[in-house]
């Protein structure tokens, strides 16, 4: 099994040598999140095992979290955060994803509890199609329109009626929307859970008697929330740890940062995922399962598409560099520079907002718009900045599809 790595980065080496010049005695600070993280990291995992098919969202995405944020802090406030700061940053980058963890015990229990049917009663198509494939008939993009309850049951049956492969399918797909939906308040809530005061686990967020497992996962639950909220009081920049400063909204916006800068499905451009996904079916052979080789070929697509990027990050600038070989991946990365770079611009504000002597130590420099003049053909076509429209309804549904082989491969294999 793979190491969770947090005694690699930039971020725990300064660590150390910060809790030297503090006068911390054992290491107190750093192994408290060495011990964390590690605890944490199995749990971790499961990301990968809920969204197989998001395999830019796999655990080494704390990793490079965790390093962006060395890339991204510039070397004058890299000097002068203390300890604690430092510490709030690494268990930031390894749990504001956490929320998205599941067992399948939990995804069980959920399909049995009250939740779920509030969720899935929240999306019509979602109970549309539950209520067809109850029923036995097909759905029908008509069906369920002006009426919410036509006597489609959401929840437990008798089987009798259900198309097994199909429901677990849909069942999969609202799941899926529901941890990545709430996993931010779900992590939050595991943070303080388990490494609080009163946490289950024997490790805990601390500094001395002083835990502080509320402070990180508030920081956690930030990366999903409006830029500008991060503006607000809640996130205090003269917070105390015993007797450390910890400038909250400082660490919030180099998490949202980092995490952004990362590549993976929850920000990266929706638009890569998609056009795999329809290409894929497109070039599925009529006589075989499209889903089956969907499945099987999505993670050497994804991994691919992955591959022809690179992405620097410094302290001035951020620049992507591809050599796509389709137009709509040029056009996903483009837009995807933009949306880095409006909240690049957003952060940059919140941080100058704050009064001189802060802004003069927690400084963000990313003065530079993201560059993407390296975004380019790889010469099989010429891209004019085209317009195109993809079928949502239909990229959600083989997604879910995809998911379930997934999931029920990996049941017969056991």
């Amino acid at each position: 099994m793979a190491s969770h790595r947090v005694t690699e980065t930039k971020l725990f080496s300064i660590l150390g040598a910060r809790e030297a010049q503090e006068g911390f005695a054992g290491s107190e600070v750093s192994s408290c999140v060495n011990s964390v993280v590690a605890e944490a990291w199995p749990i971790l995992q499961q990301v990968a095992r809920a969204f197989p098919l998001y395999t830019l969202h796999d655990p080494e995405h704390s990793f490079r979290v965790a390093e962006n944020m060395g890339r991204i802090i510039p070397e004058w406030t890299l000097g002068k955060l203390n300890s604690v700061e430092i510490s709030v940053l690494l268990y930031a980058a390894y749990l504001h994803d956490i929320g998205m963890a599941s067992s399948q015990d939990e995804f069980y229990g959920w399909l049995n509890s009250g939740e779920y049917r509030t969720f899935a009663l929240s999306n019509e198509r979602w109970e549309r199609a539950l209520g067809a494939i109850e029923s036995g008939k097909p759905e029908h993009p008509s069906q369920g329109r002006g009426n919410r309850n036509a006597g489609h049951r959401i929840g437990p049956s008798d089987g009798k009626t259900l198309a097994p492969t199909r429901l677990r399918q849909l069942q999969d797909a609202i799941y899926t929307e529901f941890l990545r939906s709430n996993h931010a308040a779900r992590g939050a809530q595991f943070v303080t859970e388990m490494f609080g005061s009163r946490g289950k686990s024997r490790t805990s967020i601390r500094l001395g008697e002083t835990n502080y497992a509320d402070k990180v996962a508030l920081v956690c639950k930030s990366h999903v929330a409006e830029t500008r909220s991060l503006a607000g009081s809640e996130y205090r920049r003269d917070a105390y740890v015993g007797n450390k400063p910890v400038n909250l909204q400082y660490c919030a916006v180099v998490l949202r940062l980092a995490d952004f800068v990362d590549l993976d499905p929850e920000r990266a451009p929706q638009v890569l995922l998609d056009f795999i996904l329809l290409d894929l079916e497109a070039r599925s052979p009529a006589t075989s399962d499209p889903n089956e080789q969907a499945r099987a070929q999505s993670a050497q697509e994804w991994a691919k598409h992955r591959a022809i990027m690179g992405c620097k990050v410094t302290p001035q600038e951020i620049r992507l560099e591809a050599r796509c070989f389709h137009p709509a991946i040029q056009r996903g990365l483009l837009e995807w520079c933009d949306s880095i770079d409006r909240e690049r611009r957003d952060c940059r504000l919140i941080v100058q907002e704050n009064r001189g002597p802060i802004t003069e130590k927690y400084q963000l420099d990313l003065a530079n718009e993201v560059a993407k003049d390296y975004i380019e053909s790889d010469g099989s076509y010429v891209y004019s900045g085209f317009k195109f429209q993809l079928d949502y309804d239909r990229i959600v549904e083989s997604v879910a599809s995809l998911q379930s082989q997934f999931h029920m491969q990996q049941a017969l294999a056991r």
